[in-house]
């Protein structure tokens, strides 16, 4: 399995379950909705500063696909944001906001940091403010919101257990498939049903090449017996003739497995190799079910699961906690689901988001630990711009090119 079809597994793996757990952010029964509501508008809305860890972690049939730590603290404008990825080698993503600059690409071996003024580029903390004296719109927009949560939830509101804790409240919560509120028993049926959910439906004809360079480079070679000069793909564009016949040629080369694939199926799919050789299917999710069952490649950015079916939520779980003050201070989300490929394979996948929300109005954001550090001034290569005067040959007639580019001197 490629690295692109694991992310994208991931991705829709997250996102089914995810259709689920979202729910258990507005969910509970009596008191326990409710405050957990509350809370979660308080810890928005009346929050001047906060600090914030939180890790997520995701396993497809058992193997670790997705491990994310995060910390951040917030006062304000200013902020610490520290992100690193387990799987990715431990690689880490570190920045400071403080006082209008961003800090980033900071090398703790040789003390150095690079720096820039943020302006409008940056994100910001800037807590919502309810019940302002400013018409911000915020109190139409926690309205807005808790009726849909009222609405979509439905009998998953009767599901929430509340535990005392140390300084606060626990709200628990678990929901199998059949616990799940409507509106995420549709996005499964969204699924499982049609294939619109990826945008990957059929009712059109399709054409996929394998590699559409590299044919028009067979094409170009069989039409005049020479071969192609690889600088037309990047200076077609220098002269409006070498243009037109650039786009001509690419538009009769489409038209021509167009014409193929249609004569056989008029919503079907053909698959153009690079060599020119094709096969034509009756539709783009048949493509795929017999590419797989044959072993035949498929293109880099396609992916077995562009027509997921059979998707299943087996769990959710959420722990809520609120303070004695009425902030949320942790929050544990789990869930387990499965997805199927085109062909029939099944993907188990688990997740787990666990954040905790510390030190409310109290958290103090500064650069202390860059002291000594020294900003690492960006080194500049000297340029200089030529001028090339060309000529391309292509289909059989020369075209001449004039053009410049940025060099290193």
């Amino acid at each position: 399995m490629t690295r692109r079809m694991k992310t994208a597994l991931c991705v829709l793996l997250i996102a089914a379950i995810l259709s689920a757990t979202a729910v258990v952010l507005l969910s509970g029964s009596g008191n326990g909705y409710e405050t957990v509501f509350r809370a979660g508008v308080k810890s928005l809305t009346d929050t001047k500063s906060v600090a914030v860890s939180g890790r997520v972690t995701g396993f497809v049939n058992g193997g670790k696909k997705l491990d994310v730590e995060l910390y951040s603290k917030m006062n304000g404008s200013d902020t610490y944001e520290l992100e690193i990825d387990h799987i990715d080698n431990e690689a880490a993503s570190e920045a400071y906001v403080f006082e209008g600059k961003r800090y980033i690409n900071i090398d703790h071996e040789n003390k150095t940091y690079q720096s820039y003024d943020t302006g409008m580029d940056s994100f910001t903390f800037v807590p919502f403010t309810a019940g302002s004296d400013e018409d911000d719109g915020t109190d139409t927009i926690i309205k807005i919101v808790k009726l849909f949560a009222d609405f979509s939830m439905g009998s998953a509101k009767n599901q929430f257990v509340r535990e005392p804790v140390s300084g606060g409240n626990r709200y628990e919560i678990t929901l199998k498939q059949q616990q799940l509120p409507d509106l995420a028993k549709l996005f499964l049926e969204l699924i499982n049903e049609t294939d619109l959910i990826t945008g990957a439906s059929d009712g059109y004809f399709s054409v996929q090449y394998m590699d559409f360079d590299e044919l028009l480079k067979k094409e170009h070679f069989e039409r005049c017996g020479k071969e192609m000069d690889e600088r037309v793909f990047d200076l077609y564009h220098e002269n409006r003739y070498l243009r037109d016949a650039y786009y001509e040629f690419e538009r009769e080369v489409r038209q021509k497995y167009t014409d193929i694939g249609k004569q056989a199926y008029e919503n079907g799919c053909i698959f153009v190799e690079t060599d020119g050789t094709y096969e034509v299917y009756p539709s783009r999710k048949e493509m795929y079910i017999q590419r797989l069952s044959e072993g035949k490649p498929l293109k880099e950015n396609m992916s077995p699961l562009d027509f997921p079916k059979n998707a299943n939520i087996h769990f959710v779980h959420g722990k809520f906690d609120v303070s004695d003050e009425g902030y949320i201070t942790r929050i544990n989300l789990t869930g387990k689901g499965s997805i199927q490929d085109v062909a029939g394979t099944t993907y188990e996948g688990e997740i787990e988001i666990l954040f905790t929300f510390d030190d409310y109005n109290k958290t103090h954001v500064d650069i202390s630990a860059l002291e000594g550090y020294t900003e690492k001034e960006e080194q500049k290569t000297p340029t200089k711009t030529v001028f090339y005067n060309e000529t391309i040959e292509f289909l059989g007639k020369k075209y001449f090119v004039h053009y410049s580019e940025m060099v290193e001197e």
